[in-house]
């Protein structure tokens, strides 16, 4: 969907025909999670970080400081745009850590962590995919492992020649 610079990405999740069958390769694709966060900016009428922010994010102490990158129409690009220290990639991963709750107050739904934790690796290539499958939670968004099971998130961000770890 993103081969073409001048469409709207979201529309173009609707009319693309995908390359394979659902669930059955991986394949990296963050179309999904751009379409998913341009209808949370129509629902909500807010930019999707501001939205995390007031839902979520400032209750564990994520950086003011973080942004989101919009795409060409103006809309935040989920699953590749967001911004942020390794110290808040740290602390989200604490709060999926900790299923979901801080300071005995849930912020995201237990029920619906264990079930995104539930999910089997996918394949690629033939394959498993290498970082994640059952039981661990993998954000690509920057390299982000959380594991419950090991008492463990890690994140890794690169930029240029240097490279933060935080864990």
């Amino acid at each position: 969907y993103k081969s073409y610079l001048d469409r709207n990405w979201v529309e173009s999740f609707f009319v693309i025909e995908p390359n394979h069958k659902p669930g059955t390769v991986f394949h990296y694709d963050t179309s999904s999670s751009h379409t998913l966060c341009a209808l949370v900016e129509k629902l909500t009428g807010k930019p999707m970080l501001d939205y995390l922010k007031d839902t979520v994010l400032r209750e564990i102490g994520f950086s003011e400081n973080s942004y989101m990158l919009k795409d060409a129409f103006g809309t935040s690009m989920g699953g590749s745009g967001l911004m942020a220290t390794p110290e808040d990639f740290l602390r989200f991963g604490m709060l999926l850590m900790n299923r979901g709750q801080i300071d005995g107050k849930q912020l995201i739904s237990r029920e619906y962590l264990e079930k995104a934790r539930s999910v089997p690796p996918m394949r690629r290539m033939g394959a498993v995919r290498t970082g994640g499958g059952e039981g661990t939670i993998c954000l690509f968004i920057l390299s982000q492992m959380v594991s419950p099971e090991e008492n463990s998130s890690i994140a890794v961000k690169k930029s240029g020649k240097t490279r933060e770890t935080v864990h």
